[in-house]
């Protein structure tokens, strides 16, 4: 199978938290949310209102689970039969961060 068949199966959204700067500077939720928004496209309002609600549902998530260290979401809400679950391979987020755009959460 191919690196792209595979970054293909990636949730819409993956969060990499960064539990060490939430204590460090006080924050309820801080890490990287990568996208499926290609990179050099722009926000349109339907995305943006997207990843707000996405935020706001991972600090709803860390309060049921304080331990949760990565998270993958789905556009659908559902994820499909052969979607990949975390952890996620370095590789293949790295090769979704290349082609599309990263949000730091804080």
């Amino acid at each position: 199978m191919d690196n792209a068949s595979v970054t293909g199966r990636l949730p819409d959204f993956v969060f990499e938290r960064r539990r060490d700067i939430e204590l460090e500077c006080d924050f309820v939720l801080a890490g990287m949310l990568l996208t499926d928004v290609p990179k050099g496209g722009k926000l349109n309002k339907s995305d943006d209102e997207l990843i707000r609600q996405i935020i706001s549902q991972l600090g709803d998530i860390v309060k049921r689970k304080p331990n949760l260290t990565k998270a993958g979401i789905w556009r659908t809400g559902q994820q499909p039969p052969d979607g990949l679950t975390p952890p996620f391979d370095d590789h293949l987020l790295e090769e979704r961060a290349r082609r599309c755009i990263c949000v730091m959460v804080a």
